[in-house]
């Protein structure tokens, strides 16, 4: 089978030009008739009318994801660059608008595992190839030239089972009491055995910043975050993980600022009424877990002027080594968060959603 096959990318640096370039001239050596603008010079038709035929008639689009990418595809990178790569996306986008969300054709790739993390929002249930490992590209090159690895059997006959009747059940009275409803984002024992002891920030000129939590134990703190991309996916579109920045004084707390984290009640309310679950049926219990942190540096300034250009960070655990402070951070396991707000101590109220960091010890349940 041979396919047309398209790539798509940013022209983020020199050296990532080359490796799709790589992959380009790889698929074509094993016979994929793939194309990329790097073989055009100037197309006769103008740039604009070739990107959107080599889109529109190509069987397969692959989509190299990059932070750049992303930024482009959604519209957040500046005005005047990186024209190819959005006016691509933004026709791939309208096509996956008009397919009704049925894809077959759009296929996300990945040179470096990190860029998971950029996958264009319309693309992120799909399928996606890390070609950084032989094995992400022959899974790749394997769905390009219609060879799946392993063959679907041919359907048998169904078998005859004998059925065994049961007397009916006694009828029972039905209750109306409330059920409980655990919407938070705490695992109680599992935050106990990962022993939450640092906050740190990391930060790249240009890049999304990092908030990374550092735990003594890595096994408890990789199931917490295993546990939180579970629920919130990589990308908490929903906002409903709920980071707050407190600072200020506290009676009877050393420290300069605390860190809470809670589930959002709004976006918990907005989830639950998508899945029809009637609020007043049930009791909503809820947790959350702080952390007092004592800082002398510029890290939390520079962390909320990173935070509050690009609306969002990147959220991972990291191990402490005694005696060390952090050490390892687990970016396999980051999520990208937007709901983190930053406060002052002296206006938390009584039924204040943080109003429990006022009174309760640090790292603890409020």
């Amino acid at each position: 089978m041979n396919s047309d096959v398209f790539i798509s990318y940013s022209h983020d640096s020199t050296e990532h030009m080359e490796r799709v370039r790589v992959l380009a001239d790889k698929l074509r050596a094993e016979g994929v008739n793939c194309d990329i603008d790097q073989y055009e010079d100037a197309p006769a038709e103008g740039w604009p009318r070739w990107m959107d035929r080599k889109v529109r008639d190509s069987e397969f689009v692959l989509v190299a994801c990059t932070e750049t990418y992303e930024k482009r595809a959604s519209g957040r990178d500046e005005a005047g660059v990186g024209l190819g790569a959005k006016w691509e996306s933004g026709i791939i986008i309208s096509d996956l608008y008009h397919f009704e969300g049925n894809n077959l054709k759009f296929i996300p790739v990945i040179f470096d595992y990190t860029d998971r993390l950029f996958i264009p929002r319309p693309l992120r249930d799909t399928t996606y190839y890390h070609l950084g490992k032989a094995a992400g590209y022959e899974a790749l090159y394997r769905r390009l030239t219609g060879q799946p690895s392993i063959e679907k059997p041919p359907l048998g006959k169904v078998r005859r089972l004998e059925r065994e009747r049961l007397a009916p059940l006694p009828e029972k009275s039905v209750k109306s009491t409330p059920s409980m409803l655990l919407v938070s984002p705490i695992d109680e024992e599992l935050w106990q055995n990962a022993e939450w002891k640092a906050v740190a920030y990391g930060r790249k000129r240009g890049s999304v910043p990092l908030l990374s939590f550092g735990f003594k134990n890595e096994l408890a703190a990789r199931k917490i975050f295993q546990g939180w991309r579970e629920r919130f996916g990589t990308v908490d579109d929903e906002s409903e993980l709920r980071i707050a920045v407190i600072e200020g004084q506290i009676a009877g707390q050393a420290g300069t600022y605390t860190v809470h984290i809670t589930a959002d009640p709004k976006a918990v309310r907005k989830r639950l009424e998508k899945q029809g679950v009637r609020l007043e049926d049930h009791t909503v219990i809820s947790g959350s877990r702080f952390l007092r942190i004592k800082a002398d540096d510029d890290a939390l300034s520079n962390f909320q002027a990173d935070f509050a250009e690009h609306k969002h960070c990147y959220l991972a655990p990291s191990l402490l080594f005694e005696g060390q402070g952090a050490g390892k951070i687990f970016t396999d396991l980051a999520l990208r968060v937007s709901n983190v707000v930053f406060r002052e101590a002296s206006d938390i109220s009584q039924r204040d959603l943080d109003y429990g960091v006022i009174e309760g010890p640090p790292n603890r349940a409020a």
